[in-house]
């Protein structure tokens, strides 16, 4: 029997690669242009508290590769957070890390259900 899980979980995968790989890009390309400039002043609390808030959530979309439910719990988390933190991420930025991180969770929640369900009935 296949798996129906198997569409929305790479659809999960690639936007939480797509949207990581993105944060990453800019993060690496921030941090080059300001130690090439010259401008290396310190990041404030609060955008240092987004960042790093970012950056779980992010490590959260990359670990949902292995374990679904958990790195989708984090994720979602963390987006939420940040959406809390500074309302002006809430339009497109946070919903679009949120669909995969939130699809994760999902997946996690039915398909181990799923599973277990299938595996039931092949034991009995």
């Amino acid at each position: 029997m296949s798996d129906p899980y198997k569409l929305p979980r790479w659809i999960a995968r690639i936007g939480g690669l797509l949207f990581g790989g993105i944060f990453l890009f800019f993060l690496i390309w921030e941090s080059v242009g300001s130690m090439l400039e010259g401008d290396n002043q310190p990041l404030g609390m609060d955008a240092l508290m987004q960042l790093t808030i970012t950056i779980i959530g992010v490590a959260g979309l990359f670990l949902a590769w292995r374990w679904e439910l958990p790195g989708g719990i984090i994720a979602s988390a963390a987006f939420v957070a940040l959406g809390l933190i500074n309302p002006q991420t809430m339009p497109f930025p946070l919903l679009a890390f949120l669909v995969p991180a939130v699809l994760f969770v999902v997946i996690g929640w039915f398909g181990s259900h799923h599973t277990s369900q299938r595996n039931a009935r092949g034991k009995a």
